[in-house]
């Protein structure tokens, strides 16, 4: 007897060969990613514009069938993709591909994953509404989406190494934010680096280079340990830095937010 076919097969094939179809019909690069392995990206799409080859390029990851649907729209859970969809420098884009409306509907995967990590929450699925077309009228807003996704990861970190003086590699967690004085502060984790760098306009954007352990807050046993001086006792500090409260309440969300890209974060 030959071997069977699953449904679960032939509905995955419709799916990405439907995606490919539109994103070639318009003049964009298409490659599959081999299926011999669950990446959490089915297809690399290099963008083109009037013919020519565009530097954009993203990933997405194709579902198809029913059993996405939901009432309102459609889900795509996140599994073990979550980390790799939110930091990559790839950026990766979910799409749901309806048999029974042969329609296709999309979410910016990269996009709401990082956002959960900023305002530290959880994700198990992401969310796709169901007026979230993607087809010839709407395809051109999808492209300027993920090409503005890019050009902003981009602007971050060229507008911080032009501040700074400190280059910013493609894996590297970077925040930035003025205090109440409007002075401005920049915290960088470098991918797989034991130390995180806080950068302030008052030290000149001299990097010092700080950990969690560093940071001294009021009240706790290790502030009143090493910090006795009465003058100092409702005042953060991180080293011999001396710190106003949001600027330390700022720091703490970095160390937060950052923590998957240390080496310590599976510790």
């Amino acid at each position: 007897m030959p071997p069977h076919i699953p449904d679960s097969h032939l509905t995955s094939r419709q799916a990405v060969n439907r995606v490919r179809l539109l994103l070639e019909g318009a003049g964009h690069i298409v490659e599959e990613v081999s299926g011999t392995s669950d990446f959490g990206e089915d297809l690399r799409v290099t963008f083109g514009a009037k013919s020519r080859r565009t530097p954009y390029t993203v990933a997405i990851q194709v579902k198809g069938g029913r059993s996405h649907r939901r009432k309102y729209g459609y889900c795509v859970r996140v599994g073990k993709h979550g980390d790799n969809w939110a930091e990559t420098n790839i950026p990766v884009a979910c799409v749901v591909h309806d048999p029974d409306v042969d329609g296709l509907f999309w979410t910016n995967a990269s996009r709401e994953l990082r956002h959960a990590k900023l305002t530290m929450t959880s994700l198990a699925s992401l969310r796709i509404p169901g007026d979230a077309h993607l087809n010839e009228e709407t395809l051109p807003g999808f492209v300027g989406e993920m090409r503005g996704y890019i050009d902003g990861s981009r602007g971050i970190d060229r507008a911080v190494e032009e501040l700074c003086g400190v280059r910013v590699g493609p894996r590297d967690y970077v925040a930035y934010a003025p205090n109440i004085h409007g002075e401005q502060m920049v915290f960088i984790q470098r991918w797989e680096a034991e130390r995180s760098l806080l950068l302030h306009v008052d030290l000149d954007w001299q990097p010092i280079e700080i950990t969690k352990e560093d940071l001294l807050m009021p009240g706790t046993d290790e502030h009143r340990r090493r910090i006795p001086h009465e003058m100092l006792r409702n005042t953060p500090l991180i080293g011999d830095i001396i710190l106003d409260m949001n600027e330390a309440i700022w720091i703490m969300s970095c160390f937060m937010n950052s923590e998957w890209h240390s080496p310590r974060r599976d510790s």
